[in-house]
């Protein structure tokens, strides 16, 4: 048997059907939207049509696309015939999303039989078949003769209505009788017992439903138990178990805790010595899991460097308590024990590398941009103000007392100031007012990542026009392009340009994913760019491999618009540098 773990959304069928709308072109005939509808909403049957391996005393089966009204289920909706005879007597029940019909009495070997579901089946909206819907088999004395058992296993991550969750799934190989698919005959057992929870039966697959949240990073084993038989009555062997490990929490619920940018970047040289060292998380961190322990700072015997840890914004900043050592190469650790406000900790720990230079830094910050520029007219009303500088700053020097918004009058702005790389960005608590001159300020008391202040105070004006934006971020274009081969997988970096400003606090490694051949995530860190973002994987990518990124909704601009749908994009590596191309 097959054990697998793979993550995918809950099936359709567990999904209340809906009715479908019409589409462009020319419009198909109304017996041609029947048909097709009635296609849609019966997904399989058993027997099969056309099998000539039912036994006598089978029972037949019809899987549905969709949650049907249990009332229009019965044995006038349900019917099963032997060529030019009355009704097969029998029963009907319905369970989950397929219906059963039991004779009475076993059929008649090597006897043709057709099977009809009528226009009298309803879905729970009242959706009717759109035409009757037949199959025919045969019997044969002993069918195939082989008991049932279980091809695969798995666990699935599922996505109902935006809340996350896990379901375990085990596919059979003969259509299984649903009375028999059960909490009693499909057990899941963790840590602390038996698992409550729900089970359905779809197509060839039995799903457990837990009635309580799988924990994260968990074993658990489920058994099938004899008690589990196909629609022949014949059970399983033997019972079947198997063990399986829920992911990280991050999968498990939709949520991730990421490092979005550090400072001093990765395996940077030249650093100052009296740096501090920055890192930005993609969402808002639970202050009392970022500490020393959490976010350390270590020299190159292993020894943790001595210093202070502050926390602000989506920020964390560590302070050696003496100036760094020249020509020395640092490591720095933020550990998984660090978690979001939600409790959602890192699902692993996050290293990267820079080297010192010989000299200290005095040299002033910087304002590289801003956006809205100085001048701007017809601002959106739902705009966020954002300043871009020249080196890391410290976080904790830019707050709404060292970046200000103001009206023509000096009546204050409220709103919150976060850091993210190297940008600050002002949202004010509330929409703009239309058609108003503001002034933005960057006060002396920003300062940079080593504590030189800026030099004067950077101010810029602009004026409001009469609407909030409603306009999404989109990709433009990227390098590597769609499809591109041959890019060297020694020192690649990935460039993604957008159609307007996005907002730095949302791209990290949550909402921009690599993955590698295997699946698995790329690490990397993010340069913001206003209207790109370049990403630089930590190490080299592996030749000759297709690579796939993904920009997600979680993009949005400075308007807090999303990104429409995801954006997702392959490429190819070169063979590695001194490997052999296969010929």
């Amino acid at each position: 048997m097959k054990k697998i773990a793979l993550q995918l959304m809950i099936p359709a069928a567990l999904l209340l059907l809906s009715a479908c709308g019409g589409g462009s072109g020319s419009a198909p005939s109304s017996t041609q939207a029947d048909a097709a509808h009635t296609e849609a909403m019966v997904q399989n049957t058993y027997p099969s049509n056309g099998s000539a391996q039912a036994m006598a005393n089978t029972k037949l089966s019809a899987t549905f696309g969709g949650a049907l009204d249990p009332s229009t289920v019965n044995s006038r909706t349900f019917v099963v015939k032997k060529a030019g005879s009355t009704p097969v007597s029998g029963s009907v029940s319905y369970s989950g999303v397929t219906a059963v019909f039991t004779p009475n009495s076993p059929l008649e070997v090597n006897t043709v039989y057709t099977a009809t579901l009528t226009t009298g089946v309803e879905s729970t909206d009242g959706t009717p078949l759109g035409t009757d819907y037949s199959w025919t088999f045969s019997t044969s004395p002993d069918g195939d003769g082989l008991p049932p058992s279980v091809t695969t296993t798995a666990f699935a991550v599922t996505q109902v209505n935006g809340v996350y969750g896990g379901v375990v799934v085990a596919f059979f190989t003969d259509a299984m009788d649903p009375d028999t698919i059960n909490p009693e005959n499909f057990l899941v057992q963790g840590p602390g017992g038996d698992l409550p929870g729900t089970v359905e039966y779809i197509g060839l697959s039995a799903v457990f439903l837990p009635s309580q949240p799988f924990a994260p990073d968990t074993h658990y084993t489920a058994t099938l138990t004899t008690g589990v038989k196909d629609m022949t009555g014949q059970p399983l062997t033997k019972p079947v178990s198997w063990t399986f490990e829920t992911p990280h929490v991050s999968i498990l619920t939709g949520q991730s805790t990421t490092v979005a940018t550090v400072a001093p970047s990765n395996m940077s040289t030249g650093v100052t010595l009296d740096s501090e060292v920055t890192v930005t998380f993609s969402q808002t961190m639970d202050p009392a899991t970022i500490t020393p322990n959490s976010f350390r700072l270590i020299d190159p015997s292993g020894s943790p460097v001595a210093g202070t840890v502050q926390y602000s914004g989506l920020s964390a900043t560590f302070v050696p308590a003496s100036p760094l050592q020249p020509d020395t190469t640092y490591q720095v650790v933020v550990s998984a024990s660090a978690a979001s406000l939600s409790g959602v900790p890192m699902d692993s720990a996050y290293h990267w590398s820079f080297t010192t230079g010989s000299e200290s830094s005095n040299v002033p910050p910087v304002v590289q941009f801003t956006t809205p520029l100085a001048g701007d007219t017809s601002v959106a009303l739902n705009d966020s103000i954002l300043v871009a500088f020249d080196e890391p700053m410290d976080p904790l020097s830019l707050t709404t007392s060292t970046f200000t918004v103001d009206t023509a009058d000096g009546m204050p702005v409220s709103g919150m100031v976060t850091y993210t790389g190297l940008t600050a960005v002002f949202t004010p608590s509330q929409q703009l007012d239309p058609g108003v001159v503001y002034t933005a300020r960057v006060s002396t008391g920003a300062k940079d990542a080593s504590g030189t202040p800026m030099t004067s105070d950077y101010v810029w004006s602009f004026t409001t026009g009469n609407a909030a934006s409603v306009t999404a971020p989109q990709v433009l274009f990227t390098d590597p392009a769609l499809g591109d081969a041959n890019v060297p997988s020694a020192g690649p970096q990935i460039d993604i340009a957008f159609n307007e400003v996005v907002d730095p606090r949302t791209v990290n490694a949550g909402t921009i994913v690599v993955t590698g051949p295997d699946g698995a995530p790329v690490a990397g860190s993010f340069t913001y760019m206003a209207f790109a973002v370049i990403f630089t994987p930590s190490a080299p990518l592996q030749g000759l491999a297709q690579y796939t990124v993904t920009v997600n909704t979680g993009v949005k601009d400075l308007n807090d618009n999303a990104m429409p749908q995801d954006y997702s994009f392959y490429f190819s590596t070169a063979a590695a540098a001194g490997s052999n191309r296969p010929s």
